[in-house]
């Protein structure tokens, strides 16, 4: 992930840094993939479902200028998102960050997005944690990367897209529930920690307008555990070992 932690708790990245002691899932390699890896559109809404430390927000901030929404259920969590997004370049109103139940929104909402960015629960296969916030990070409560995909086609614009991070076993599942939302998929990426080891993570990108799907594959480190120049020049503009 990078020698980008230091003992104070904060996780410094390039132009930014993160605060993330009160949120129930801390910053991980699978977040700085997928805000790297999505594209994004240069305008318009962008809508972080799940934002959590509010990472992802930055990362379409630093890449975009559009304007971002950072919904999280959490209000401890939502004290660090308002903390960091106060101390990073983009303190103005780019960012707006809203204590709210995603699941909770009409049918109709005042303005679509064009663009929705979520690393959302997943974990539903595992015991659930002890602490009451990593457990809702870890497995959601009623929201998951499903329920994600059932509801992002009333929350985007008719051109928008989103993409997110699940594990690998869900890739069946995945493609059968954005086919009934009529998403399309147009950028997929698997993820594996070395070439030896089997991929345990895909990045999707899906949008309303069909086209064509775009297979990649990131490896993280080679087999001698040296970061590969595809994950280096990926994370380059967010990493500081990079």
């Amino acid at each position: 992930m990078g020698n980008n932690r230091k003992r104070s708790g904060i996780f410094r990245l390039k132009r930014f840094s993160i605060k993330d002691e009160h949120c129930g899932m801390k910053v991980g390699t699978d977040s700085v993939i997928l805000g790297a890896w999505a594209s994004l559109p240069q305008d318009g809404l962008i809508i972080d479902i799940g934002a959590g430390s509010g990472i992802l927000s930055l990362m379409c901030a630093q890449r975009s200028q559009c304007r971002i929404m950072a919904v999280e259920i959490d209000p401890d969590a939502v004290a660090d998102v308002r903390y960091n997004v106060d101390n990073s370049p983009w303190h103005d109103d780019r960012i707006v960050v809203l204590n709210d139940d995603i699941l909770s929104w009409p049918e109709t909402v005042a303005e679509t997005a064009d663009f929705i960015i979520s690393n959302p629960p997943f974990f539903t296969e595992s015991l659930k944690s002890c602490d009451n916030r990593r457990s809702l990070a870890r497995h959601g409560d009623g929201f998951d990367v499903l329920k994600l995909i059932e509801i992002a086609p009333r929350l985007l614009s008719p051109q928008g897209g989103m993409a997110f991070v699940a594990p690998v076993t869900l890739d069946d599942e995945i493609i059968y529930r954005a086919t009934l939302s009529r998403l399309h998929c147009r950028r997929h990426a698997t993820m594996r920690q070395r070439p030896s080891l089997p991929p345990s993570r895909s990045f999707w990108q899906l949008s309303r307008v069909d086209g064509t799907c775009i297979e990649e594959e990131i490896i993280i480190r080679d087999n001698q555990g040296v970061f590969t120049d595809r994950y280096k020049n990926l994370t380059s503009d967010f990493y500081l070992d990079f």
